[in-house]
């Protein structure tokens, strides 16, 4: 399954590496902060992106920001 992660805070990285420990890792993290959004992808073992033009087509789009 495709998924991407949207934020960079505590829960997509929790989220982030839970997919990575489950071997289904996300192909993408989606956030504005560029050094945070890199970390959790990192972490996450994806890809980092920071535009809307770059978003990966995926089947689950997890968003994880503040509200």
């Amino acid at each position: 399954m495709k998924c991407v992660i949207i934020g960079s805070g505590n829960v997509a990285e929790a989220l982030a590496r839970a997919l990575a420990a489950a071997g289904v890792p996300a192909v993408q993290v989606w956030a504005r902060n560029e050094e945070r959004g890199r970390e959790v992808a990192r972490l996450g073992e994806s890809r980092w992106c920071g535009t809307a033009e770059g978003l990966a087509e995926a089947e689950l789009y997890l968003i994880s920001v503040s509200d």
